[in-house]
């Protein structure tokens, strides 16, 4: 007898130990093992790395030379090591050791027998007079454009989850079905025995258990149909999990389908916080951004590029300095380029401004539906809890009557036919419900991940 009892509890242990999934049991699977999931951040992951290696346009370098030859005419050697920094500003630091011996074949460079250090100082005079660089403002599009990506990323698991959820409820509804279509397949069976009995008793006619044996059958079928959509449901969720569906049988149980318990806030409530949290939002402002910080790289396109370089040495075996000063200018002079991309920044800034204000108006609309539909299913789904009680009332009472002999099976059948349409309508009601609110809350920019 304890033995018995032990393989009981064995059996029926890992039934009770399953959980229910819940809707934010979705969001623990959102994670960089999940390749949905990843797929989505991936663009987000390169373009950080981006920027980071945009950022090595002011690392220090460190420059190492060395040469020496032999010809039949002259001999020489030459090496120089240096460390150059570019600063945010466009300035560009050096300072070194060189040392020159002997006729030098590319320049004329001649130091002291223990070679000298040098210094050098190039400064792009547009640059520190507007404190913009070319690679200040290459770094700040890329950092900016990280900002963007991000955006859009969030934007996108968002949608992910959405799409997540709308499946997972669309589970719990075939699941339903499935219990509904299970419950009718056993009233027919039980209403089969029923027959049988009376059949061989001799209160029926034989072609009765012949109309309940063609019933039977039929709700058999229907309930193949039913398992085989619950089947594809189940599948066309769980593939988002990363779950096989054997890990997801093992561990969980699919809940029943609940009526909404959140409540409505008011229209402007919910777009006021779709201004706030929409990521598509944040995107244009990013994007705004960007086009101001390249209307202000253009400044360097729209005078002359002057850059003076001081260039100091110290020889170390004569103890004497010198120094070189240097300038380049170069200035096109139909400054095509600046023309026209001030032009495109300026177009690209009124295409922004026109994509918010779509963006906004589209947002306002889609609020506006989905709140009105989700007031209109609340009250569908009272409606259908009443319409259920008064079919199941009318079922039972039929029932009693088909037992008594006083109604037919056809009779019956329309009763049971119209309570299960009844409990249908509830139960699409309750899903649409869920998944318009879902709708809503993606238009509002909830459930960030």
């Amino acid at each position: 007898m304890v033995k018995r009892i032990f393989i009981l509890f064995y059996i029926l242990t890992p039934l009770f130990a399953k959980e229910f999934f819940t809707q934010e049991k979705i969001k623990t699977y959102l994670n960089d093992k999940n390749p949905y999931y990843y797929s989505v951040k991936a663009h987000y992951y390169t373009t950080k790395q981006q920027e980071q290696i945009t950022k090595a346009r002011f690392d220090t370098k460190l420059r190492a030379v060395y040469e020496e030859k032999s010809y039949p005419l002259s001999t020489a050697s030459y090496s120089q090591a240096s460390l150059t920094k570019s600063l945010y500003n466009g300035i560009e630091l050096s300072v070194g050791y060189r040392d020159a011996q002997g006729t030098q074949e590319y320049n004329n460079i001649k130091t002291g027998k223990d070679g000298e250090m040098i210094a050098s100082l190039m400064l792009p005079l547009v640059s520190i007079a507007t404190n913009r660089s070319r690679n200040a403002i290459a770094y700040e599009l890329s950092r900016l454009q990280s900002k963007v990506s991000n955006a859009k990323t969030e934007g996108n698991v968002l949608a992910l989850y959405l799409q997540m959820t709308q499946n997972y409820f669309e589970l719990l509804y075939e699941n339903e079905l499935f219990v509904l279509t299970q419950t009718l397949l056993e009233k027919a069976k039980e209403r089969l025995a029923f027959i049988q009995k009376e059949v061989k008793s001799g209160n029926r006619a034989a072609i009765e258990l012949l109309d309940v044996q063609s019933q039977v059958i039929n709700r058999e079928q229907k309930l193949l149909e039913v398992t085989n959509k619950l089947a594809q449901s189940k599948n066309n969720f769980v593939k988002f999990l990363n779950l096989t569906l054997q890990e997801f049988d093992t561990k969980y149980k699919i809940p029943k389908l609940q009526m909404l318990s959140q409540r409505l806030q008011s229209k402007q409530e919910y777009m006021a916080l779709a201004k706030k949290q929409r990521q598509e939002f944040l995107q244009i402002a990013y994007e705004k951004q960007k086009i101001k910080e390249q209307t202000k790289g253009i400044v360097l396109e729209q005078y002359p590029e002057i850059a003076v370089e001081l260039f100091g040495v110290h020889d170390i075996a004569y103890e004497k300095d010198g120094y070189k000063v240097s300038a380049n200018v170069v200035f096109p002079l139909e400054r095509n380029s600046y023309k026209g991309k001030k032009q495109l920044y300026k177009k690209e800034m009124l295409g922004l401004n026109a994509l918010e204000a779509t963006l906004t108006n589209n947002i306002k609309t889609n609020i506006t539906n989905l709140t009105n539909a989700i007031y209109l299913m609340q009250k569908q789904v009272k409606l259908a809890d009443r319409e259920i009680k008064l079919r199941q009332k009318l079922e039972m009472a039929e029932n009693i009557k088909y037992r008594e002999g006083l109604s037919s099976l056809v009779l019956l059948n329309q009763r049971e036919s119209a309570a299960l349409q009844s409990q249908k309508k509830h139960l699409q009601a309750l899903v649409k419900t869920q998944i318009y609110y879902i709708q809503l809350m993606y238009e509002v920019g909830y459930h960030k991940i």
